[in-house]
């Protein structure tokens, strides 16, 4: 029996900036016939830093019994977080503004 587990979609919410990683997990038997599928998302915040991310989705995946993502997919990953900088800097002020209006407002007593 072979598992495997890849990178399926790496998709950018443009409201948040954060990055949507679905993880495709393959479980194959000796002859090679599929014997599951199923999928492991990950979450990375504007800010976030990949490679502790993907160290803690990689211990997560060796509980469940699948191997780590494989150094090139996570390469990838990567570079597409580091192409993104301005675009999630922007987004996590957005979202850090509208956090501070939303406390604001809990604070101010009515007329």
């Amino acid at each position: 029996m072979l598992a495997k587990t890849l990178i399926d979609r790496i998709e950018i919410n443009a409201q948040s900036g954060d990055i949507g990683l679905r993880l495709f997990k393959r479980v194959v038997g000796d002859g090679g016939a599929v014997l599951a599928d199923t999928y492991h998302r990950v979450m990375i915040p504007p800010g976030g830093v990949v490679l502790p991310i993907m160290a803690q989705v990689t211990l997560d995946l060796q509980a469940m019994g699948f191997p780590a993502v494989e150094a090139a997919d996570v390469a990838v990953l990567d570079a597409v977080v580091a192409a993104l900088p301005g675009f999630r800097a922007a987004k996590a002020q957005e979202a850090a503004e509208r956090e501070a209006a939303r406390q604001a407002a809990l604070t101010q007593t009515p007329a």
